[in-house]
């Protein structure tokens, strides 16, 4: 009978520390989790997101205002168009008129004895403005108006100095007025006269001319025909009438 050989016990203690360190990793590895996915930790926590770029801030569209007119301008600063001699408009009262400034009224305008004219519709509303000489040379209001308590409804322009917007004075050429107003329409013919006009929103601008070659206008003058006066009609009238030669002023006390 052979008895089985027994390994000394110096070489199990040698052993048994070797098959310890070759089990280690194995079990390390298994307790781990982290070792288990390796790539987890990274998916995981992934790049750092970027925050979206702001958007640019839009600035409000600001509309600038206007300047406001200046409620009595100087007389080398007044404009006439088919709105008015702004501020002073066409077709509103008179009293709490923009150019209300521009104009005040005279009770007893019209009074004369000389005329018998004393009682009754005496009082006009005036310009507030110096006289100037019109083309005969005669002082006048640079200019006039026609107007009741709900609205001016026509002023007569006598400076020769003050233009239009487009440029024009008394004394411009038809040829002149013809190009500064593509629109100007033609109107019936006075006795000595031709009228024109344009339209605005407000009113008429009218041009009223003469031929100084066929014995009109300014005594002595020669040359193409010429504005003789200017007005604005309110657009509830009718711009078709002449004046020329005429008492037919506005505001006229007959």
């Amino acid at each position: 009978m052979r008895l089985a050989r027994v390994a000394p016990l110096g070489t199990l203690a040698r052993l048994l520390p070797l098959a310890a360190l070759a089990l280690a990793p194995l079990a390390l590895t298994a307790c781990d989790p982290g070792a288990a996915t390796p790539s987890s930790s990274a998916s995981a926590t992934g790049p750092a997101p970027t925050s979206a770029a702001p958007s640019p801030s839009v600035s409000p569209v600001v509309t600038p205002t206007p300047p406001a007119l200046d409620p009595h301008p100087a007389p080398a600063d007044l404009v006439v168009s088919a709105e008015g001699i702004l501020p002073l408009t066409i077709g509103l009262p008179p009293a709490s008129n923009p150019g209300a400034a521009m104009i005040s009224y005279d009770e007893d305008y019209c009074y004369s004895e000389e005329m018998g004219t004393t009682e009754g519709d005496l009082g006009r509303w005036t310009a507030n403005y110096p006289d100037v000489m019109d083309v005969y040379g005669y002082p006048k209001n640079p200019f006039y108006l026609a107007a009741d308590d709900t609205s001016i409804y026509r002023l007569d322009v006598f400076d020769q100095d003050m233009p239009t917007t487009e440029g024009i004075t008394i004394g411009s050429t038809l040829a002149d007025v013809q190009a500064a107003y593509p629109a100007l329409v033609e109107g019936t013919p006075g006795p000595v006269s031709r009228i024109f006009w344009v339209t605005g929103t407000r009113g008429y601008l009218v041009f009223e001319t003469q031929d100084p070659d066929a014995g009109l206008g300014v005594p002595g003058a020669t040359g193409p025909e010429e504005v003789i006066l200017m007005r604005v009609i309110t657009i509830a009238g009718s711009p078709d009438f002449a004046a020329a030669n005429s008492g037919n002023i506005a505001g006229a006390c007959f």
